[in-house]
């Protein structure tokens, strides 16, 4: 939809998810997709939480990637860390991740450690904007939804925010080809 310059929105995502360049996309799904469009090869693994929202995993599937599903901690709702490392060890060509804070409540800080400096992270903050816990992972791509369900509730779209100006142009590049979809076409389905 449009890279976010100098505006009111623009400096509130930038105080969220802590990355200077973000892009709108219709939905979260959409920005998902192109996210490991961008960043991944088509058939590469990608490793997602076994109880998620299931537009994470259609997305990952339209990439053209492969889910790993990981267990989740019972007590968050969010990926298991132990759960991750037998994934990873199983498979260490997975080439990225998808970490969701599903609920709003906060990953395993472990994750910090283990992917602090990889950039084939994607950060879904779901249901957790506001919230002042987070992990930090200055290379992760940031997800917020805005549709329902989430804190910040305009019936859809969403914010990729990411430190890599490049990427957050061609992920607009992208979103602009997709077809749209007019309200009349939704509303006849």
């Amino acid at each position: 939809m449009a890279v976010l310059g100098n505006s009111l929105l623009n400096t509130l995502l930038q105080k969220e998810t802590n990355r200077p360049h973000h892009v709108l996309t219709s939905r979260g799904t959409v920005g998902i997709y192109l996210l490991l469009k961008n960043l991944i090869c088509p058939g590469d693994k990608v490793i997602v939480p076994s109880i998620v929202c299931p537009h994470v995993i259609y997305a990952v599937i339209m990439a053209k990637e492969i889910p790993l599903f990981c267990d989740i901690d019972i007590n968050t709702y969010t990926m298991s860390f132990e759960s991750y490392l037998q994934v990873k060890s199983l498979y260490p060509d997975a080439e990225a991740i998808i970490l969701v804070e599903t609920y709003g409540y906060p990953l395993d800080s472990r994750f910090e450690d283990k992917l602090l400096y990889s950039d084939k992270v994607i950060y879904d903050k779901a249901q957790s904007v506001g919230n002042s816990h987070g992990l930090n992972l200055p290379k992760a791509h940031t997800i917020l939804s805005f549709g329902h369900t989430k804190p910040i509730d305009i019936g859809y779209g969403a914010s990729v925010s990411s430190s890599d100006l490049n990427l957050i142009e061609l992920i607009d590049t992208d979103e602009q080809a997709l077809p749209v979809v007019s309200r009349e076409r939704v509303e006849w389905l």
